[in-house]
């Protein structure tokens, strides 16, 4: 059963989405820093800007997060590689010239 699970997980991109909810929370954090610029040009004492910066931060980092989970609730699965991807089109090319042969296009009459 485990070998199975590990099998079944090594068919997904882990790796890349992972990355989209680490970035999807920075994104959202990032906007604390529109908080930190608009604390100071308001007077708002240094500490209480900290502060507020570090719970827009959190908020606004996971609110982001919730969002990209939402759209990719799981990783993709793997796409072929390159080569199969190259042999595939080729054969894909090879049907359609063969079509073409079977049935050319009709003369377009205006």
């Amino acid at each position: 059963m485990t070998y199975m699970m590990s099998v079944n997980a090594a068919r997904y991109d882990w790796k890349t989405w992972m990355l989209g909810v680490m970035r999807s929370f920075l994104s959202g954090g990032a906007v604390a820093l529109t908080t930190g610029t608009g604390g100071a040009l308001l007077g708002i004492p240094g500490k209480q800007v900290w502060t507020l910066m570090g719970i827009n931060f959190v908020i606004l980092g996971l609110y982001r997060m919730g969002e990209f989970l939402q759209l990719h609730g799981a990783p993709d699965q793997l796409q072929a590689t390159l080569d199969a991807a190259a042999v595939a089109t080729k054969e894909a090319a090879k049907q359609v010239a063969k079509a073409q042969e079977i049935a050319p296009e009709a003369p377009k009459h205006d």
